[in-house]
C-alpha cells in the first residue's frame, strides 16, 4: 500500500473534469491517498487557458497549492502546460510540466517520485503536436462521486477562431478507438451509472481522422446497439457539425437526451466571419429551425461571446435580437478577452473593458429572461428525473433529459434512481415538481 497524498485540482472544461476523476480513480486504485484538505505530497493541477481569466486563477491555484504544500512535488497538466510563457513564469513553483499528449504519463511520473527515482530536469514532457496522431488513452477511468460520467472520446481541435488558442494547446482531432469507448462505458454502467456524457475537444469531429472515416452519428448509434446505458448525452457540438442523421437520432431515440449545445459565438455576420466561425446567423437559425421541426421540446443551448474587437452598438443590438429570435434554454455568456498569439488580439477597434461588462450585464438579462421562457414551458408536462442527491429535510434534485435541474420536496426518493416528475412551479435555481 502506497502511503503517499495526492491532491488533484481541475479548472475548466469538461474534458478536464473527465481527465481529473480518470486519474483519481486510477491512483485510489493503485493504493494512494486522495486529499482535499490535508497536506499534500504530490499535487497534480489540470489547468485551463482558454481565456487570461481561467489563466489566472490556474496560475493562483497553483501557488495556493505550493504554498498549503511548500514540500510537495506539482505537476502541471493541461493547455498552460503548452504555453511556454506559463511555463517560464511558473518554474519557480512547479516542478514537472505534461503537455496535451502526455497526460497518461503523470501516474509513471508519480511512481518514479515515489520510488526515488525521478529525475526532475528529465520528467517535462512538453507536446510537439507535428507528430501526434494518436488519442492519448488515460491509465484509468473516470468514476467521480456523481451518477452521471463523462467519457473523452475525442481531442484537438482544427477550427482555429480568431480569438481562441485551443488548437496551439491541445493540437490536431484524434478520435478514440470506438471499441476503447464501449469498454469504458460498459465499466462505467456495471458500476452503477445511469447516464453517460460524451464530451471532447471538439466533438463532432469524431472520426474524421480514421483511415475508414467515421462520425459521431456512427458513434452515437455504436453506443445504444452495444450498451445498456439508460441516458445518452452529448456535450458541446459544433452547428456545422450537427447532420440530418444526428437529429434523427435524438428525435427517435428517448434514450439520447434532447438537449444540444450549440455554441454562436456572435450573433452578427461580420463578427462571425472575424471569428472565423464558419457559418452565417442564417444558417445557424436554418439549423435550429430544423432541429425544432423534429424535436419541437429539445433545449437548445449556447455559448456567446460580448465585446469582440470591433463589435459596435449596432452589432450588439443585432446580437441580441437574434438570441431572442432563437430563444435558448439557457446561455453561457462571457466577455472576450485577448489572448496574445490569435489573430483577435492584433485586430484594431478592441472593445473597452467598461462596455464589454455593460453589454455583458444586459446580454446575462436576456439569457434570464428566456430561461425563466423555458422553464415556464414546462409546466404540467412530465419528464423522467435521474435523482442526484437528497437532503435530510427531504429536497431531492436531479436532471431532467434537457438538462433542466428539477427539485423535488417530501418525498424520500434513493440517489441514482428514476422518477417521473410533474412541472409545478419555476424558480432561478430549478423547475420545482411531485412526483407522479
Amino acid at each position: 500500500m502506497k502511503r503517499c497524498n495526492i491532491k488533484i485540482l481541475t479548472l475548466g472544461c469538461k474534458v478536464n473534469q473527465y481527465e481529473s476523476h480518470n486519474l483519481s480513480n486510477y491512483f485510489r486504485d493503485q493504493g494512494y491517498r486522495l486529499v482535499t484538505a490535508a497536506l499534500a505530497d504530490v499535487i497534480i493541477i489540470n489547468t485551463c487557458a482558454v481565456t487570461m481569466q481561467a489563466a489566472r486563477k490556474s496560475r493562483q491555484l497553483i501557488r495556493q497549492a505550493k504554498r498549503k504544500s511548500p514540500d510537495a512535488l506539482v505537476i502541471i497538466i493541461g493547455c498552460m502546460s503548452q504555453l511556454p510563457e506559463a511555463r517560464a513564469a511558473l518554474k519557480d513553483e512547479v516542478d514537472v510540466f505534461l503537455g496535451s499528449e502526455h497526460k497518461s504519463m503523470v501516474a509513471e511520473i508519480v511512481d518514479k517520485w515515489v520510488e526515488g527515482k525521478l529525475k526532475k530536469e528529465e520528467a517535462s514532457l512538453i507536446t510537439d503536436f507535428s507528430g501526434v496522431t494518436q488519442f492519448d488513452e488515460m491509465p484509468g477511468y473516470s468514476i467521480g462521486d456523481r451518477v452521471r460520467a463523462e467519457v473523452k472520446v475525442q481531442d484537438g481541435c482544427e477550427q482555429f477562431c480568431s480569438f481562441c488558442l485551443i488548437p496551439y494547446m491541445r493540437g490536431p482531432e484524434r478520435s478514440r478507438k470506438p471499441e476503447n469507448v464501449l469498454k469504458e462505458i460498459k465499466y462505467l454502467i456495471d458500476k452503477g451509472y445511469q447516464e453517460i456524457v460524451l464530451t471532447g475537444i471538439h466533438l463532432g469531429a469524431y472520426g474524421r481522422d480514421f483511415a475508414v472515416k467515421s462520425s459521431l452519428s456512427g458513434l452515437v448509434k455504436l453506443v445504444l446497439g452495444n450498451t445498456s446505458v439508460k441516458r445518452l448525452r452529448l456535450s458541446s457540438v459544433e452547428p456545422n457539425d450537427v447532420t440530418d442523421e444526428l437529429i434523427s437520432l435524438i428525435a427517435n431515440n428517448d434514450r439520447i437526451a434532447p438537449h444540444l449545445h450549440l455554441p454562436l459565438q456572435g450573433g452578427n455576420d461580420k463578427l462571425l466571419k472575424a471569428m472565423n466561425r464558419k457559418y452565417t446567423t442564417a444558417d445557424y437559425l436554418a439549423l435550429i429551425n430544423k432541429v425544432r421541426a423534429s424535436i419541437p421540446e429539445i433545449a437548445l443551448t449556447t455559448d456567446l461571446m460580448v465585446g469582440f474587437p470591433g463589435e459596435t452598438e449596432s452589432d450588439f443590438a443585432n446580437t441580441l435580437s437574434f438570441v431572442r429570435q432563437v430563444q435558448f434554454s439557457n446561455m453561457h455568456v462571457f466577455r472576450y478577452s485577448p489572448r496574445p498569439g490569435t489573430k483577435a488580439a492584433q485586430m484594431p477597434l478592441q472593445v473597452s473593458g467598461s462596455i464589454a461588462r455593460d453589454r455583458s450585464d444586459q446580454m446575462h438579462a436576456v439569457a434570464e429572461e428566456m430561461k425563466n421562457s423555458y422553464y415556464q414551458s414546462m409546466i404540467g408536462k412530465t419528464y423522467q428525473i435521474l435523482i442526484e442527491k437528497c437532503d435530510d429535510k427531504l429536497l431531492c434534485e436531479g436532471h431532467a433529459g434537457n438538462y433542466v435541474k428539477v427539485c423535488v420536496q417530501g418525498a424520500k426518493l434513493a440517489k441514482n434512481s428514476w422518477v417521473k416528475v410533474q412541472i409545478i412551479k419555476s424558480s432561478t435555481y430549478c423547475v420545482l415538481g411531485n412526483v407522479v
